[in-house]
């Protein structure tokens, strides 16, 4: 059981490293502000880790992500 928290762990590191930027834009877009942003990119994937197993099975995981951050 470990081993696979370990992996999922990994996998999400990798998408949000992979797609911080992009959701830093996307939440200015909506907020204006770049500290706001951050924060509001921040709070997204912390939503998402919450539920990543759902997350990753979404058929789109970035439309997922981005609907929690909206």
């Amino acid at each position: 059981m470990r081993g696979d928290k370990s992996g999922h762990e990994a996998e999400f590191r990798e998408y949000m490293v992979s797609r911080w930027g992009g959701l830093v834009r996307f939440a200015y877009g909506l907020t204006g502000d770049r500290g706001h942003a951050e924060d509001l990119a921040q709070t997204a994937l912390a939503k998402a880790y919450a539920s990543w197993p759902r997350v990753r099975r979404a058929e789109d995981p970035d439309a997922y992500v981005r609907r929690i951050l909206i």
